[in-house]
């Protein structure tokens, strides 16, 4: 009875209420690595490709093949980087190599993986547990990174920081668009924003606070923390999703300490200028870091950053199609999950696919006004300007220009907004939008005090404006609106529980959101056991590896489904995905630089009738010839339809679900 008795004091202690949301995240990530579960299309994909039929590893859902990102490209470099051990460049990738630091976030052997935690698992558990603990060690960050963001706006606000971390992760934009790149620009930005203000703040850690050295030490952990948050951004070398967050995080962080520096008088400020010096001096150190790993690999930072496409691109702001349009919507994004919804869009309406018309359920617009009433309730009342508030003012506005205005980018080419195509500002909506939504809920007694008949008048009005946007969704195209009954639900749940929470009703409000969100993600990803035949019983690259030698060169001719199957057998392959160009190789190739010069699939032909053929921004075709560099570099060739070459003999077929394939070997 005492032991009970005990649990329930501490249950209603603050400091254990704080740590339930996390701790559940965490054993959910556990159980799942344990249960080698993950939401990767992967297996499901390979399962039909190679045996004709799904596998009992299938436990809910089914595969994406859109997002071909994870299963044809991130997956299969981890699968090549195991069978090769690892290594920092893996020689089996084109005709020199590639230097996976700088790839598709594969894991590697070096240095530089430190600031890769998501990566680090697979140096310490088996294969597939390790694969499975990546994929929801991403989605973990989100929701931990969310819920501190939530506290530090909603300190003692437990349940309402858990269920805007439901609402800022589970979001539709996020889970099309899976993957490092994506989360962990958002996850890094939150931890560097959090660092940063507690450094200025002078407080020492609660755990440290009773020691006498307490405030150094929390300093010296703070510092190393933003080093390391730094370095992690940076590594991710994704612009077009790093520069949305760069701009929300430095001009929220800017507002902070603003409102810092003006709190303080003239003779407290001091300590304000050391911890300055502090976070100075911890972005330097990380800036040298960045530049140790930049300059110790500077030949394929070239080739990536001097590549025709996508090195050369500039995007015009003001450019909306329709699609995107429709994504601002949010509460239409559960239409998504139906693959037949988005096969009828004509496709001169723009993206056509679901990681394309994605977005963020959650964007700041619907709450620019009531941030303006907080703003100029604060000024009235204190003749205080909340320096944070107009952070996030700036910050929409910014991105709604870019949105909006034509001409945009070329004015605000500082901000290097014209690296950020439409689609992928979605990242930066979504983020911005959360930040929003956590300034109106902790400032929203000030405005329900204060304008109190405005504030409903404008929640219903947001009502009345998201019931008129069924209109456009449904001339957009009627197969994608769907059922009007539960569109209407949905537009009316996204709108509700906007209303709700200005007027005051967050928690209900939230409650929600939160649900419009799950039902918008919940079967996005299937949810799959291992990896399945594709990894375990692959008889592609059994054969592979048992027709050749390992000074032996592969290329593929056929489908881009098997473009890495050679690297994952552990074989060269001039084929597959080429995430920077090698130019050597391709200029005795081809005279045309304009079409290897890229990220790009490569695939062969003994067809085609050019030494190189571009069929999408990011494929080309190369032509292989008995008697052209190609044909002289490449060994054996794995094959979909039979080759017309004399000088490559057939040595080996096989049957699978995806068709015949066969195996050709050049003859002397």
């Amino acid at each position: 009875m005492q032991l009970l008795r005990t649990m329930f004091l501490k249950l209603k202690d603050d400091s254990c209420k704080k740590w339930l949301f996390p701790s559940a995240v965490l054993i959910c990530l556990l159980l799942a690595t344990g249960l080698k579960f993950s939401g990767s299309s992967f297996g499901p994909y390979y399962d039909l490709f190679l045996q004709g039929k799904p596998s009992s590893n299938l436990i809910a859902g089914e595969t994406r093949h859109i997002r071909s990102d994870e299963w044809l490209v991130v997956t299969q470099f981890t699968i090549a980087q195991k069978a090769a051990g690892y290594p920092l460049i893996n020689k089996n990738f084109g005709d020199s190599g590639k230097n996976m630091s700088l790839v598709s976030d594969a894991p590697y052997k070096e240095w530089s993986t430190i600031f890769r935690p998501q990566n680090l698992a697979f140096f310490i558990i088996p294969f597939e547990f390790a694969l499975a603990f990546k994929w929801w060690f991403l989605l973990a960050s989100l929701l931990l990174s969310m819920y501190f963001l939530a506290l530090k706006f909603l300190p003692g606000k437990y349940l309402l920081a858990s269920l805007l971390s439901i609402v800022g992760s589970f979001t539709p934009f996020i889970f099309w668009w899976y993957q490092t790149i994506t989360i962990m620009s958002i996850v890094w930005g939150i931890v560097i924003l959090l660092t940063a203000m507690r450094l200025i703040e002078h407080r020492p850690l609660s755990l440290l606070a009773n020691y006498k050295r307490g405030d150094i030490i929390s300093q010296l952990i703070l510092s190393g923390s933003l080093i390391y948050s730094l370095v992690g951004f940076a590594l991710l070398l994704y612009p077009a999703f790093q520069i949305p967050v760069v701009i929300t995080v430095g001009l929220v962080f800017l507002g902070y300490y603003i409102n810092t520096w003006r709190k303080l008088t003239k003779k407290t400020r001091k300590r304000l200028y050391i911890n300055t010096a502090v976070l100075t001096g911890s972005a330097l150190v990380a800036i040298g870091i960045i530049g140790v790993f930049l300059i110790t690999r500077l030949d394929a930072v070239r080739a990536i950053s001097g590549t025709d496409y996508p090195g050369a691109r500039f995007v015009h702001s003001g450019t909306p199609s329709q699609a995107d349009l429709v994504g601002l919507t949010g509460y239409s994004q559960y239409r998504l999950m139906d693959n037949s919804s988005i096969s009828s869009i004509n496709p001169s309406k723009g993206s056509i696919n679901q990681s394309e018309l994605s977005a963020s359920i959650i964007i700041p617009f619907a709450f620019i006004i009531p941030i303006l009433l907080i703003l100029l309730y604060q000024w009235r009342k204190k003749r205080m300007v909340d320096w944070v508030g107009v952070a996030i003012v700036t910050t929409c506005l910014v991105f709604a220009a870019h949105l909006f205005l034509p001409g945009f980018s070329t004015i605000a080419k500082p901000f290097m907004l014209h690296l950020v195509p439409i689609t992928r500002l979605q990242l930066g909506l979504g983020f911005v939008g959360i930040l929003s939504l956590l300034y109106v809920i902790a400032n929203s007694k000030q405005l329900v005090s204060k304008y109190r008949p405005w504030i409903y008048l404008y929640s219903g009005l947001i009502v009345i404006v998201y019931i008129l946007t069924i209109v456009f969704v449904i001339k957009f195209n009627r197969n994608f609106a769907g059922d009007l009954r539960i569109l209407v639900i949905a537009a009316i749940s996204f709108s509700g529980g906007l209303a709700l929470i200005f007027i005051g009703k967050e928690k209900l409000g939230l409650l929600l959101l939160s649900a419009l969100c799950i039902m918008s993600t919940i079967t996005i990803q299937p949810l799959y056991k291992g990896l399945g035949s594709g990894y375990n019983s692959n008889i592609i690259t059994s054969k592979i590896a048992s027709l050749s030698s390992p000074d032996d060169v592969w290329g593929l001719s056929g489908t881009v489904v098997l473009e890495n199957f050679p690297q994952m057998a552990n074989r060269k392959s001039i084929t597959g995905v080429h995430t920077y160009p090698d130019k050597d190789f391709w200029s005795k190739v081809s005279k045309d630089k304009t079409i290897y010069n890229r990220y790009a699939h490569v695939l062969l032909s003994d067809t085609i009738t050019d030494d190189l053929k571009l069929t999408q921004p990011d494929v080309f075709i190369a032509r292989l010839s008995c008697n052209n560099h190609l044909g002289r570099t490449i060994t054996h060739v794995l094959a979909t339809t039979p080759l017309q070459l004399p000088c490559y003999k057939l040595i080996d077929q096989t049957t699978v679900g995806g068709g015949t394939i066969m195996f050709y070997k050049r003859t002397p």
